[in-house]
């Protein structure tokens, strides 16, 4: 297998974890996963992090405060959350900035593959570390 087949096969192969872990989410929750205000199941940093998005679209400001006066807050860097307030911004809603997530993430993958590529040389190792990659669970969770 020459090198771009195998660059094609990691690729696939998170695409299609990806869409797995996605496809599970939506079975198992419904959509309403995806939405902080309504999820029981994430986390204080998820939920954070949307409040702060949420709060950026809708109030302007960078704060965790879920009613007014919206007190700007330091305690989260602000990368993530203009990333999730872009694409909640943009649609409205949560689906967006989760798929541009997951679209990250396969890119990720990519990175992985031709990173391993450049330093070892070998197609194989390369595979090896982006699947190595793709099946950490924790990642295959938090882009979703």
């Amino acid at each position: 297998m020459n090198v771009n087949k195998t660059r094609f096969l990691a690729i696939s192969l998170a695409i299609v974890a990806q869409l797995a872990m996605l496809g599970y989410f939506i079975t198992t929750n419904g959509l309403a996963f995806f939405n902080p205000a309504h999820n029981k199941m994430q986390g204080d940093d998820q939920s954070e992090y949307w409040r702060l998005a949420v709060n950026l679209v809708d109030h302007g400001v960078f704060s965790l405060s879920k009613t007014a006066p919206y007190a700007a807050d330091q305690t989260r860097p602000p990368i993530f959350p203009l990333f999730l307030a872009l694409g909640y911004g943009i649609s409205g809603g949560f689906m967006l900035p989760i798929i541009l997530n997951i679209l990250a993430s396969i890119l990720t993958v990519f990175l992985v593959f031709e990173g391993a590529l450049y330093f070892s040389k070998n197609k194989n190792i390369a595979l090896a570390a982006a699947v190595a990659y793709i099946f950490l669970f924790y990642r295959l969770y938090a882009a979703n």
